[in-house]
């Protein structure tokens, strides 16, 4: 018994190191990206206050996929030759539903919160219209990649969510700290 606990903790060990330590190295060019950012909250304020949730937000729905993807695998009713079938289907617009509806309503918040601590902010709509644009486009980019990941990882026969999971929330970082800012980018633009 003994030896079978620790054969798994020895893989799952495997698995997840390079993950993990590749997450770490994506986290800091996440904080680059956010870093390089300095113009976009200057010219649209408040915009930092909508930055964390849309961050929390990317990750939790991409790896709450990843792991549905991970178990329809292992119960064979999806795979690459599956194809696109209604099961992948439904949690390709579950995710994308989810990824529109939450970045509405985290846009609206940050308004909110923006304005009861009085913090200088943008209207209404454009909060809510960067939070909403960079949202989706996130997603659909997001939904694309854990659909690979957890494809590929599963041929290859490693567990999806070893993989997928910890790669998501990190992708999710990157993915959307730079959709805002081309979206705060162009917006701003428009102000300009």
């Amino acid at each position: 018994m003994k030896s079978v606990v620790l054969s798994i903790t020895s893989k799952v060990f495997r698995e997840t190191l390079p993950v993990v330590l590749g997450a770490t190295i994506g986290e800091l060019l996440a904080g680059l990206v956010l870093g390089g950012m300095k113009e976009s909250l200057m010219l649209l304020p408040g915009l930092i206050v909508l930055i964390p949730a849309v961050l929390d937000l990317r990750g939790c729905i991409s790896s709450a996929l990843g792991s549905r993807l991970g178990s329809a695998l292992h119960l064979g009713v999806m795979g690459w030759d599956k194809g696109l079938n209604t099961e992948l289907t439904s949690n390709i617009q579950a995710a994308l539903f989810l990824s529109g509806a939450t970045s509405v309503f985290v846009g609206a918040v940050a308004y909110m919160v923006n304005m009861a601590l009085k913090i200088p902010t943008i209207g209404f709509i454009g909060l809510v219209g960067i939070s909403f644009a960079s949202g989706i486009m996130a997603a659909v980019t997001q939904v694309t990649i854990t659909i690979i990941v957890s494809f590929t990882s599963y041929r290859r026969g490693l567990d999806p969510d070893n993989i997928t999971i910890p790669a998501m929330a990190t992708i999710g970082d990157i993915l959307g700290v730079t959709y805002i800012f081309l979206v705060a980018s162009l917006y701003g633009g428009f102000l300009v």
